[in-house]
């Protein structure tokens, strides 16, 4: 017998997708510094590297960003952030 599906809340949806959205930016940080040895003699491939690293640094101050507007109360109100 198929189990019932839990209620609906926006909160928890978008707490599920920003919560993914972190671990698989998370995950490319690493597995990308991860391989900063295996280029240390080719100044091209480092920049690239470094460049990765400081975009996915970016993309996550920006979920941090707006993180707080999906936050219990905010996610109603999201629509009407003055930030």
């Amino acid at each position: 017998m198929k189990k019932p599906n839990p209620p609906f809340t926006i909160e928890w949806t978008i707490e599920r997708t920003f919560e993914k959205m972190q671990d698989c930016i998370s995950f490319s940080m690493a597995r990308t510094a991860s391989r900063i040895p295996e280029f240390a003699d080719d100044p091209v491939k480092s920049a690239e590297i470094l460049q990765t690293l400081f975009t996915l640094a970016q993309a996550k101050a920006g979920l941090e960003k707006l993180k707080p507007i999906t936050s219990n109360t905010g996610a109603e109100n999201a629509g009407n952030s003055t930030n």
